[in-house]
């Protein structure tokens, strides 16, 4: 919401805007890329046009009920996160991959429900005891966690794919899941592969965090499906470890960093699949800001020297009270509930974790109701002093 009034005659100056979608873009102060929604009070100056007093224009930004869409980046291209931190600086190679900032994603790839498998394996701990006629209403509201789909997130930035898996037996496949069955896996790694082969120096973590549903037969028929689509772009563990700098990545040609849950697997796989114990990526649980403060800022503090770090940016949503309010009309759901912690969390990123050179990965809901693409790349920025 805005507060605050002009004086007749006033505006602000109209040069230098720039048009998007038919809204208009000014720029007051400071470089674009470096600005960042905030919660709490600050000031805007009106510029007349002739000599009379400027007034001030005061604004009030609650995360609750308004978000500052990011307008730092070229909205009509593509975001190459590595090319794009090179414009600035060409020491992020000598980075080992667990200092370097990389933004990611909560329960990546549920951007779409599939309404003919419907209930997944996991569903009970998500859901409860649901029918599939009903699953299709609360979806959005209770189960999907981002809306855009693998290949447009990693267009726009994100570098870190959190997947969680079932095994389909009726169709004898496997897809992404949270509660429903979402997106067939072998869409989610075409995407990412062709993501990668246009991109060279690109890297990415892909963690299959759970997996549903499935013994020894389907964990092999997934490992070569995965296999297949990444072959030798997948990093070898024992030739760059979480601690090697990006260098060594790009001169190997490694641009995947595959963890799998099942162990037995990641030691058949001679270092191809890494373990899931290479990232340090402790659930928050918390069910409110101040909570989730206190326990990240905890577990940024402690940050591992020789794992990867995954600082969960996400409250955990209380199930029920959420389809509560479904079945009474009410509009909770865990997108309004990442609207109002995403932006605080691109606050302590830039203000706390960056100034300490503190974090690695860092994950929200819905990461485009957010700044946290251009955080993160200030990060690195400064990273690279």
């Amino acid at each position: 919401r805005l507060q605050g009034t002009l004086e007749p005659g006033q505006q602000f100056p109209s040069e230098g805007g720039r048009e998007h979608k038919g809204r208009r873009y000014q720029y007051i102060e400071g470089e674009v890329r470096n600005r960042f929604q905030k919660d709490g009070y600050f000031t805007l100056q009106a510029h007349p046009q002739d000599d009379t007093p400027c007034s001030k224009l005061g604004l009030v930004v609650d995360h609750d009920s308004w978000i500052c869409r990011d307008s730092s980046l070229d909205l009509e291209s593509s975001v190459v996160m590595v090319a794009y931190v090179d414009e600035c600086s060409h020491d992020l190679g000598k980075q080992p991959l667990c200092r370097v900032g990389l933004p990611g994603t909560h329960d990546s790839c549920t951007y779409k429900f599939d309404a003919d498998k419907g209930n997944s394996p996991d569903s009970a701990e998500i859901l409860g005891v649901l029918p599939d006629m009903i699953l299709s209403q609360i979806f959005e509201r209770l189960c999907q966690c981002q809306s855009l789909s693998t290949k447009e997130q990693l267009e726009r930035g994100i570098r870190y794919l959190d997947l969680r898996v079932g095994y389909h037996p009726e169709s004898d496949s496997f897809a992404t899941c949270h509660g429903v069955f979402c997106v067939d896996v072998k869409e989610v790694l075409q995407e990412l592969a062709e993501f990668l082969e246009a991109n060279p120096k690109e890297v990415v973590i892909v963690e299959f965090k759970k997996l549903y549903g499935m013994d020894e037969q389907q964990n092999q028929a997934l490992v070569q499906i995965i296999d297949e689509a990444l072959g030798a772009k997948m990093a070898n563990f024992f030739e760059c470890p979480p601690t090697a700098p990006l260098n060594d990545f790009w001169e190997k040609g490694y641009q995947a960093v595959v963890l799998y849950q099942n162990f037995d697997f990641v030691k058949e796989s001679n270092g191809k699949l890494w373990s899931l114990g290479c990232l340090d990526s402790p659930w928050p649980e918390a069910g409110d800001h101040n909570e989730l403060y206190s326990k990240l800022t905890e577990k940024v503090s402690q940050l591992p020297e020789s794992k990867l770090f995954c600082a969960q940016g996400i409250l955990t949503p209380d199930a029920e009270l959420i389809k509560r309010s479904i079945l009474t009309g009410g509009g909770l759901s865990i997108r309004q509930i990442a609207k109002r912690c995403n932006g605080k969390v691109v606050d302590w990123l830039e203000e706390e974790w960056k100034p300490n050179r503190k974090v690695n990965i860092v994950i929200v809901d819905f990461f485009q109701d957010s700044n946290l693409i251009p955080a993160v790349i200030n990060y690195n920025r400064h990273n690279d002093d």
